[in-house]
């Protein structure tokens, strides 16, 4: 029988899943599953068609389960039920082996292993995930017992979990604090708050206003409800014109607490004191972090790469030219590529046939073939993908969020393109709804794109236009201060058909210096249309070809004075890399299947050299490809 029903159900109530290895708890299909899981419909179909039995994680993202294990401890529901916790209250199923899993709505991550339970577990956040009911494990069922959508997670029971901190002493801080629902310094500073908060006024959006003074009671002073109330109702509703009624007023402060967005306790003085006190004080230098390059000098996995230009510069040539390299797993410059690479492209502004053809351009200047691996390293995509929606929207407020439509396209597309480890977006004007010249906006528009980012594992490469000065880009700071790299691309001072790449922003180490592309025309076709190509100088297919040609001639030439008809692929390159120490030895490796670069340059192209010996006679010498090495004949 099939599980796809159950993946179904549980996509359309809105939980994000992904598939896991059938009648089994892990490992998951993918790596990285919190990226890939999708409500998307299309995305399950294929999946489950792919395997039928595959069973159901789903993600605790926004979620908390509490994962009750009855074998273990039959008293633990009895031991919960104190804190407020009811199976009959909110989503709840049977596991495998008969416990249960009740799932609760909490933006706030726990740390599982509650002290103070045998046999229970929490699951939560966007790393976290339970098998979904309808999969099935060692043969048994996981089953829905109570379907209901998630409620909010009971305060009593997250006042006694350990929320995930940045640091190990908030964590303990929060810990300090979980006991302390209620403490005597919140609820005077929430009455004092009540005292000097404007009041809610009939038309003047008082409804907004009192969620607001709740908000703060319920989340950010870690507050009951009950005594959230009791203090709105003493304090801050007389002021209030006219007074809310009683019912209305517990409303309006169960609402603060189910949709409030700050986690319990941000702002409880026993938190903020706790936490001063944990301070350590001193310097302590720490050993240098290796970055993990994507791609050297440009892309970081989960980071964010913004490359301005004046609008006719070329950008979308030169993205369409890393792309091209990327997925066949050239190198380009300064931007060494290691392996073939997955991307997905959007262009907001051009129709896909146009980004298709750019990129072809790039394999047809360089002679590459567009083999098997480059069409499956690469999604091409326009702005029908996305219905002219933009990636970050503006709530009411000035309040800019991630739009959850455009991320539920960005998850269609890395399952479709599930080995995808880049996104290039062009152009950042069309992605959001702030205003490109308020800094604080577009703090938030690059926070959001910071969070798809980490959320996908991707590195982002946006374009965006460039300022009137000099290495400038458009608009407010924030769009180079966010992301971790930033570049821009100007015509250059003195030649025509030439840019020039100038790296504005590096997060660590110094600053790349500057670099010079030239442009080319070139033709898919005799009478096509022509496409213009950006490189960079000295990288053309001629520069390409005379590149191989002096490297090869400098191995042969090795090669026969020291009397070696054959050497190893790897002793090739470690001659050359130590003769020429700007070439870079990872170039030449093979990794995998993937060829190095010297076998890319001998494969169907033997060099004839001429050669000559100690004797002082010239002869013509071949270095071709072997399959234990390169000879020369």
């Amino acid at each position: 029988m099939s599980i796809r029903p159950w993946a179904e159900w549980w996509a359309n109530s809105g939980f994000r899943i992904f598939p896991i290895t059938p009648d089994a708890k892990y490992p998951p299909i993918f790596k990285h599953f919190g990226g890939r899981a999708t409500t998307h419909i299309e995305a399950i179909v294929d999946w489950w068609t792919t395997n039928p039995m595959y069973n159901i994680g789903v993600v605790m993202d926004g979620l908390v389960c509490i994962d009750v294990d009855l074998y273990k401890n039959p008293d633990a529901l009895e031991e919960l039920s104190i804190f407020g916790i009811d199976k009959n209250q909110t989503l709840c199923q049977r596991t495998a082996r008969g416990g249960l899993h009740l799932v609760y709505l909490s933006a706030q991550q726990y740390k599982s292993k509650p002290d103070r339970f045998n046999g229970v577990d929490i699951k939560s956040g966007p790393d976290a995930y339970i098998l979904g009911g309808g999969s099935t494990y060692e043969g048994k069922p996981y089953e829905i017992l109570n379907n209901v959508m998630p409620v909010p997670l009971p305060p009593e029971m997250a006042a006694i979990l350990t929320p995930w901190g940045p640091a190990e002493q908030a964590a303990a801080a929060q810990q300090q604090l979980a006991t302390k629902i209620d403490d005597p310094a919140s609820i005077a500073a929430f009455a004092n708050f009540c005292l000097t908060m404007h009041p809610a006024i009939q038309g003047q959006h008082g409804d907004h206003q009192t969620f607001i003074v709740a908000a703060q009671g319920v989340k950010d002073l870690a507050l009951s409800p009950r005594a959230t109330y009791e203090i709105m109702l003493r304090y801050y509703n007389p002021r209030c014109v006219p007074p809310w009624d009683k019912l209305e007023l517990q409303a309006k402060v169960l609402n603060g607490y189910e949709y409030g967005t700050h986690a319990v306790g941000g702002l409880a003085p026993s938190l903020l004191f706790q936490s001063a006190r944990l301070a350590k004080a001193g310097l302590y230098p720490q050993p240098k972090r290796r970055v993990d390059w994507l791609v050297e000098e440009l892309l970081i996995p989960g980071q964010v790469t913004v490359l301005a230009g004046a609008s006719g510069v070329g950008k979308s040539s030169l993205i369409a030219t890393v792309i091209a390299h990327m997925i066949s797993g050239h190198s380009m410059g300064p931007f060494v590529v290691q392996r073939p690479t997955a991307v997905i492209t959007l262009n907001t502004e051009d129709d896909e046939w146009i980004s298709h053809n750019r990129i072809a351009a790039v394999f047809k200047q360089y002679d590459w073939p567009i083999d098997e691996v480059a069409q499956k390293n690469v999604l091409v995509l326009d702005k029908e993908e996305t219905a002219d929606e933009p990636l970050a929207l503006m709530e009411r407020g000035g309040r800019i969020v991630v739009n959850p439509r455009f991320e539920d396209r960005i998850s269609l597309w890395v399952s479709i393109l599930p080995h995808a480890k880049a996104l290039f977006l062009d152009a950042l004007p069309n992605l959001h709804e702030g205003n490109e010249n308020d800094n604080g906006e577009m703090a938030q528009v690059m926070t959001v794109l910071n969070r798809i980012a980490s959320r996908f594992d991707l590195a982002i490469l946006v374009a965006h236009h460039a300022g009137k000065g000099e290495a400038s880009v458009r608009g407010a700071s924030s769009i180079t201060g966010r992301p971790r790299l930033a570049y821009t691309a100007a015509p250059h001072e003195s030649k025509a058909n030439s840019l020039t790449l100038t790296q504005v922003k590096k997060t660590h180490g110094a600053r790349m210096a500057a670099h010079e592309l030239d442009r080319h025309v070139t033709k898919l076709a005799d009478d096509g249309e022509e496409w213009t190509v950006t490189v960079f100088a000295g990288t053309s297919k001629q520069a390409a070809e005379d590149e191989r040609v002096k490297y090869l001639t400098a191995l042969a030439n090795w090669m026969s004075v020291s009397g070696q008809t054959m050497v190893s692929e790897s002793g090739a390159a470690q001659y050359l890399t130590g003769m020429f120490p700007d070439m870079i030895y990872n170039q030449f490796r093979r990794r995998g299947q993937e060829p190095g670069k010297l076998r890319r340059w001998l494969a169907g192209r033997p060099l004839s050299i001429p050669l000559t010996k100690i004797d002082g006679t010239s002869v013509m010498a071949t270095l071709q490809l072997a399959e234990k090495g390169i000879t020369l004949i």
